[in-house]
């Protein structure tokens, strides 16, 4: 006899085979499971967690930023830094561990010369970018020597600019290709959060900077804004003084992602509009980075966004986008320092009229210690921050500096 199932009034006829009822039930119950998790997927820009607490205390005129601080300490250095050292003694340890499991004796002794010529060989690549490293860094120091015993005027003849080194002020600024003029002085606020964050930012605006750049990787949008605000209802100052940069990080990157990750910076921020906006890295890929840039080129006809740009940005990837962008990158925010001049790729940028942001000015600190920066430090008599920002703000191809809380 044949078996019926009722299934929502209906009978449906089913063999007496018991497989047939168990795969139809199986393959039921995966279609409803793969519907659900495509219907009921969450909104990636609307499920970010932020460990802020939503009533920030504002600063005060008596508080202060931390004085003495110090990068070679900086508990997330050391973290790095004691990672690398360990992993490079796990790899040595595993490579002794391969080579004692080894047998017969002739099979351990032909794994520990190949091992040897291995190191020797990565040591002898070491040592010669060691050397070419020391060569460009020598060329830096110099010309930072000679730029602090220049007391001429250095005339900055792009962007119609002329003033000397010393003449910079914090109100100083650039004008980029999308018509608005940039603060050359920026203040970062990477790896600072809740009210560290309001406390620098307030205190920055009252000691005169208008540059602040921030990042939705950050996690500080909102409290860059309160700052701001705070500034603003203190001061009587105005929103058109400051300029604010932030970015978009990768996972966020793509047409509908980078929609979604605009919208959710102006909130953060409540500023009104963004005054620059980058994409933050270039990893993602060239799709990824093309229909980004596509949103970020309507939000700046919207009026939500007034200059775009990118960083950490190549040669490669900027001749890419000539393919593709109806708006040229305004900024290209790089590493830039007395041993990290990147002197092609910043010509470039200036043949192509992208103004070069450099971040780590001051090394983190990391350099503070070389022995070129301390003789100059003792011939001028100035710290090694002194010495470092001078030579960038010498520099003819250096259109900006950011000066990261903790750069």
């Amino acid at each position: 006899m044949p078996s019926f199932a009722s299934i929502g009034g209906f009978r449906i006829y089913f063999p007496r085979l018991r497989f047939h009822r168990l795969f139809i039930c199986v393959f039921a119950a995966l279609i409803l499971f793969l519907f659900l998790i495509v219907t009921l997927r969450p909104d990636p820009s609307k499920t970010r967690v932020y460990t802020i607490h939503p009533q920030l205390k504002l600063p005060s005129d008596k508080d202060s930023l931390a004085f003495g601080f110090e990068p070679l300490n900086n508990p997330a250095i050391a973290r790095e830094v004691q990672e690398y050292k360990l992993r490079k003694q796990q790899e040595a340890a595993d490579s002794q561990e391969y080579i004692q499991n080894l047998s017969p004796p002739e099979l351990q002794q032909r794994a520990r010369q190949k091992l040897a010529e291995k190191t020797k060989k990565e040591r002898l690549q070491a040592a010669e970018k060691k050397a070419a490293k020391i060569k460009f860094e020598n060329l830096a120091i110099t010309q930072a020597d000679s730029a602090l015993n220049n007391t001429s005027t250095t005339l900055y003849k792009k962007n119609q600019m002329s003033f000397s080194a010393a003449g910079i002020t914090l109100k100083s600024k650039v004008k980029l290709s999308s018509g608005y003029e940039m603060p050359i002085l920026g203040f970062g606020v990477y790896q600072s959060y809740g009210e560290e964050v309001i406390n620098s930012v307030y205190h920055a605006l009252k000691t005169g900077y208008r540059h602040i750049d921030s990042a939705t990787l950050y996690e500080n949008e909102r409290e860059v804004g309160v700052a701001v605000k705070k500034w603003i209802h203190d001061t009587g100052g105005k929103r058109e003084e400051i300029f604010y940069t932030t970015k978009i990080w990768d996972t966020d990157q793509g047409y509908k992602n980078t929609k979604k990750a605009i919208n959710w910076s102006l909130r953060e921020c409540d500023l009104g509009y963004i005054d620059l906006y980058l994409i933050h890295s270039p990893y993602p890929g060239r799709q990824l980075r093309k229909e980004t840039w596509k949103a970020m080129e309507e939000a700046v006809q919207e009026g939500k966004i007034r200059s775009i740009g990118v960083s950490n940005y190549g040669i490669k990837h900027l001749k890419e986008m000539e393919e593709y962008a109806t708006i040229k990158p305004a900024v290209d925010q790089l590493e830039v320092h007395p041993f990290l001049t990147r002197k092609e790729l910043v010509d470039y940028c200036q043949e192509h009229d992208i103004v070069v942001e450099a971040f780590c000015p001051i090394t983190r600190g990391l350099k503070f210690k070389d022995k070129r920066v301390q003789a100059l430090v003792g011939k001028y008599q100035r710290s090694p921050a002194q010495i470092m920002l001078r030579w960038s703000l010498e520099r003819v191809s250096t259109d900006a500096l950011l000066l990261n809380f903790t750069c």
